[in-house]
């Protein structure tokens, strides 16, 4: 179920390819974008609504790096 909205592209000789219309709705994209990196995938955000998740979760992140860094 998690990665049930997850679609395989083939990029064009530019290494462009095109975000599914359903995908674009499901993300709120519709102008610019951020791609992260996430493991072994990429994540295709709204700018803005990355913004806001970073800022919201980044004392998360701080303590998730302490704690791997305290092993």
């Amino acid at each position: 179920m998690f990665f049930s909205g997850a679609v395989d592209v083939v990029p064009d000789k530019q290494g462009r390819f095109i975000v599914p219309p359903y995908l674009k709705d499901y993300a709120h994209i519709k102008r610019e974008a951020i791609v992260i990196g996430v493991s072994n995938r990429i994540e295709i955000w709204d700018s803005k609504g990355w913004e806001a998740f970073y800022t919201n979760s980044s004392e998360s992140f701080e303590q998730t790096a302490e704690n791997l860094l305290n092993l």
